[in-house]
């Protein structure tokens, strides 16, 4: 993989401007994983040093968390938006399945 995104680079800088979607999906793999691999490594020595009590912390928030997203969407209008798309769908001559 490595060589791979070797010559990619070497491409670019040779001016290319268009890259395939393969190429375009190698390189944005690579960009992820060197940009999360050290974010990673930090999380998982954090992981293993947690205390009872930072466990207990992390299970209040995502109950928390939890309920704040349920109500934002027991309290979402989304629906008024129907009439809108299915003119827009009608108006476009557009399906959708």
């Amino acid at each position: 993989m490595a060589e791979k995104i070797d010559e990619l680079f070497a491409k670019i800088r040779k001016g290319a401007r268009l890259l395939s979607p393969t190429e375009v999906n190698l390189l944005s793999e690579n960009m992820s994983q060197s940009a999360t691999q050290s974010l990673m490594i930090e999380a998982l020595e954090d992981f293993t040093k947690r205390t009872r009590e930072d466990e207990e912390w992390e299970a209040f928030h995502a109950r928390d968390y939890r309920l704040q997203v349920l109500n934002d969407l027991k309290d979402s209008n989304f629906e008024m938006v129907y009439p809108r798309v299915d003119r827009f769908l009608a108006t476009n001559d557009l399906l959708v399945a």
